[in-house]
């Protein structure tokens, strides 16, 4: 296993990339826009303007950060996996990371060190006030030969805790984003997990069973694994600490602050304080 700078690795045309989808980006991104656009140009042919008032504001908020979401699917630093003929290489940083390209971020394992690879899949829900949310999140998943030395670890650490630029909007507004997208995981030492579709935004291209296909030339490959999780409300009060847990690790921040909300009665704002706390120490 070796780490290099994302500055260093550029793809070529050699082997598979998979990145974040580009064409997700974009219809997200137009679907919005139409949604905010509708109220505001009903509300002038109406002849009523001050009906679409509400939603031109918000627009004037959500929209710039979603056409930022979209052209940052188009930067050369978006890509997850380089599947090679020589190894396979894994990028931690996330495509909203805009901070500079100099740390370590990059995972470069040859097929020696892997001892299988397949696919996980995670069910789970999260009870709201009014219903309750199912989630499903497919996943690449890497068993390795011998446990990682730390190494992986502390890089995943640091990509949590990069400071992003600060950025102005409307030339007046200023605001620090703050990552909330971790797609790459390690449950155990010896696992790696690279989520791949479903979740918090995670619609990696091409698929799973593309990439599957690709790297059952180079390293064995596993029989589809994955766990179904209880309903929030038939667990234990440990088992609700680790779910929490997961789902920060895993970049689902809003689920876990959801979770405590339910299950622990903890406010909004004692629930988002304590899961950026918790961020910040994993």
């Amino acid at each position: 296993m070796k780490l290099h700078r994302s500055c260093d690795v550029v793809p070529d045309g050699s082997g598979l990339v998979c990145r974040q989808g580009r064409v997700y980006g974009i219809v997200t991104f137009a679907v919005f826009s139409a949604a905010f656009a509708c109220p505001v140009g009903f509300g002038y042919a109406a002849g009523i303007p001050w009906l679409g008032i509400p939603f031109g504001l918000f627009a004037l908020l959500i929209v710039p950060l979603l056409w930022g979401d979209m052209l940052s699917r188009f930067r050369s630093s978006n890509w997850l996996l380089w599947i090679r003929p020589d190894g396979l290489w894994i990028h931690l940083r996330s495509y909203r990371d805009q901070s500079p390209h100099d740390r370590p971020a990059v995972v470069e394992l040859s097929y020696a060190e892997i001892a299988q690879i397949g696919r996980h899949a995670e069910r789970y829900s999260v009870q709201s006030r009014r219903s309750r949310q199912y989630h499903k999140v497919d996943s690449l998943q890497v068993r390795l030969r011998q446990p990682e030395t730390g190494e992986f670890e502390a890089a995943l650490a640091a990509g949590r805790q990069t400071r992003q630029p600060e950025r102005v909007f409307l030339g007046f507004i200023r605001s620090r984003a703050r990552l909330t997208h971790f797609p790459v995981s390690l449950p155990s030492p010896e696992v790696i997990r690279i989520a791949w579709r479903g979740g918090y935004n995670h619609a990696v291209v091409p698929s799973l069973r593309r990439a599957l296909a690709e790297l059952s030339q180079h390293a064995e490959i596993a029989e589809p694994a994955g766990d179904t999780r209880k309903a929030s409300s038939q667990i234990s009060d440990a088992e609700i600490d680790d779910r929490v847990l997961e789902l920060v690790k895993r970049g689902d921040r809003l689920d876990a602050a959801r979770l405590l909300v339910h299950e622990r009665n903890y406010t909004l704002t004692q629930a988002k304080r304590f899961v950026d706390e918790l961020d910040e120490r994993v």
